[in-house]
Order: structure tokens, then C-alpha cells, then sequence
């Protein structure tokens, strides 16, 4: 329920943001939807820009969760030693990596 209503959000905000910025292609309709104003756009983008941790593996010698983070476009692999424990970047790559 509430990823849905996130995700929901972000569209908005998504949609607020890009129809300030760039003309509604013709091929699209929407009648009957409200503007949404650059305001609210605004007020939401702080609730909207969060980063999420995905679980890939354990380190095969440190007994420690290696996860991935998306950093700018790219997902990169994060270490984590313990519980609620700070993640330490261990990639830099320009690319997605492909697996842990």
C-alpha cells in the first residue's frame, strides 16, 4: 500500500516537474486532470528523492552483507558489517554491475 502510494507521488511529481519543462506531446489526452502546481512539485520532492539498499550476497570470507545502491544511474556494491551498520562502497564503476 504504501510503495503504491509512493510510487503514485512520484508520478505526479514526475509528471508536475517534466510539464513545467516541456510541452504535452499531441499524442496524449487528459481531460479532466488538474495542473499540478510547480509549488506542490516542490514541497513532495524531498519525500520523493530516497535511496534504497537491495540485499545481493554474503562476502564469502567476512561474514558481512554485501548490498547494492544506486549512486547517480548506477547501482553500485556496498559492504555491510553488522546490523543498522554504516555501508562502505566497494565499486566504482560508469556501468550497472551485473552480479555480486
Amino acid at each position: 500500500m504504501f510503495k503504491s502510494v509512493l510510487l503514485g507521488c512520484a508520478a505526479l511529481t514526475a509528471t508536475a516537474a517534466f510539464a513545467q519543462t516541456a510541452p504535452k506531446p499531441e499524442a496524449l489526452s487528459a481531460d479532466g486532470i488538474p495542473a499540478v502546481p510547480a509549488a506542490l512539485a516542490d514541497q513532495t520532492r524531498p519525500y520523493l528523492e530516497v535511496r534504497s539498499g537491495a540485499f545481493r550476497a554474503w562476502h564469502p570470507t567476512r561474514r558481512s552483507a554485501l548490498i547494492t545502491t544506486r549512486f547517480g544511474n548506477v547501482p553500485q556494491i556496498h559492504e555491510v558489517a553488522q546490523p543498522m551498520g554504516a555501508r562502505t562502497q566497494i565499486s566504482f564503476e560508469a556501468d550497472a554491475i551485473a552480479g555480486v
